[in-house]
């Protein structure tokens, strides 16, 4: 009887077995994580104060 499974194939070196996601993603994920953030950054020193205003006036307008 022949062995019909398929052949066992050792992972890649660019592949960790352990990763929820593959390397590209990780990096592309990682790379966009620290752009938002440092956008973020950027804007509360650039805008903070007007930011905060603008944050207390929307909250009351639901506040009645």
């Amino acid at each position: 009887m022949k062995d019909r499974s398929m052949p066992r194939v050792a992972p890649s070196p660019s592949t960790d077995a352990s990763a929820l996601f593959p390397r590209a993603v990780r990096r592309w994920l990682t790379g966009s994580l620290a752009v938002v953030l440092a956008l973020t950054l950027y804007l509360i020193a650039v805008r903070g104060t007007a930011i905060i205003f603008d944050l207390g006036e929307a909250i009351s307008a639901f506040c009645f």
